[in-house]
């Protein structure tokens, strides 16, 4: 029998401080524990700033054969998963140019590989394909989508493989929300902090990169993807997104539920930021450590959505 979510701190409503940010934050496999939860607890008990700004409405533990037969992990990363299955496919004209531009090859002609393409032609593990090094200057970032260059291919999405491997019947997610009042500059530091603590504690090895020990929300957007998958209530069903609260935000301002979910599902979209001028880009990363008020304005500018 699957096991059902426990929740530890049933999720509390944003209504006292609509003003708010809600900060997911899960462990991923390599870190998840109680031991974790407790050291990065420390870091905001010991830290003033945080201390009285920063609430805890929200502690779950979310079984890993749960999450498997919810797939969890799979939709909350379905544009990863998509771009890492369908490689060149997958992009878009804007990518392309921008990949071109930025590789000096040319796109038609280079050899673009997804993530699970990737591991049959180089002949890698998931793990060997995640930890592969290269210089910086060999990463490109375009629309939420990180391009590795090494050797002669260009690997989209090169984390993904791993990423999903890891998550089994076995692995277990611990999800905290934090609400607060600071602003992202705020809860980047905090973030820092918690992985150095860590670090110092033994618990998190020194060249993990902290995105591999876990995932926090960067922006009001990515708050609305978090939600959709890892909030949950008592009877193990997902809170409904009126009662998050960058959602209430927008429902407020006159945006339906549907498109607010149908831009946080097909997220790459043009944004028009002068009367002839239109930027592509991914909504959840555009609007990364915006305010809610910011990331609403740039809601109202989309001019496409690809789909």
């Amino acid at each position: 029998m699957t096991r059902r979510p426990t929740i530890l701190i049933p999720f509390q409503s944003g209504a006292s401080c609509p003003s708010c940010q809600d900060i997911f934050v899960y462990l991923r496999p390599e870190t998840n524990g109680i031991q974790v939860e407790s050291s990065i607890m420390k870091v905001v008990q010991r830290n003033p700033l945080y201390l009285e700004n920063m609430q805890l409405v929200y502690l779950a533990n979310l079984p890993g054969d749960f999450m498997k037969e919810k797939r969890i992990v799979e939709h909350h990363y379905r544009l990863k998963i998509q771009f890492c299955i369908q490689g060149k496919r997958a992009f878009t004209q804007h990518m392309q140019t921008a990949f071109e531009i930025y590789y000096d090859e040319d796109f038609e002609k280079a050899s673009v590989l997804g993530g699970f393409e990737a591991l049959d032609i180089l002949g890698m593990s998931a793990e060997q394909l995640s930890n592969l090094w290269v210089d910086r200057k060999n990463i490109l970032v375009i629309n939420g989508q990180s391009i590795k260059k090494y050797q002669d291919h260009y690997i989209i999405n090169y984390d993904i493989p791993a990423l999903i491997e890891k998550n089994d019947v076995e692995t277990d997610i611990a999800v905290m929300v934090f609400r607060t009042r600071l602003g992202y500059p705020d809860v980047h530091r905090m973030i820092g902090e918690m992985g150095q603590t860590l670090r110092d504690e033994g618990l998190l090895p020194a060249h993990m990169p902290l995105a591999r020990a876990f995932h926090y929300t960067k922006g009001p957007f990515e708050q609305i993807n978090d939600a959709m998958g890892y909030l949950y209530n008592e009877n193990a069903e997902l809170i409904p997104l009126e009662e998050t609260h960058f959602m209430g935000y927008l429902l407020n301002k006159g945006f339906t539920v549907d498109e607010i979910r149908q831009a946080v599902l097909h997220p790459i979209m043009g944004f028009r930021i002068a009367p002839t001028v239109v930027l592509e880009d991914n909504l959840l990363a555009y609007t990364f450590d915006d305010t809610y008020e910011d990331a609403m304005r740039k809601f109202s500018s989309i001019a496409y959505q690809m789909t």
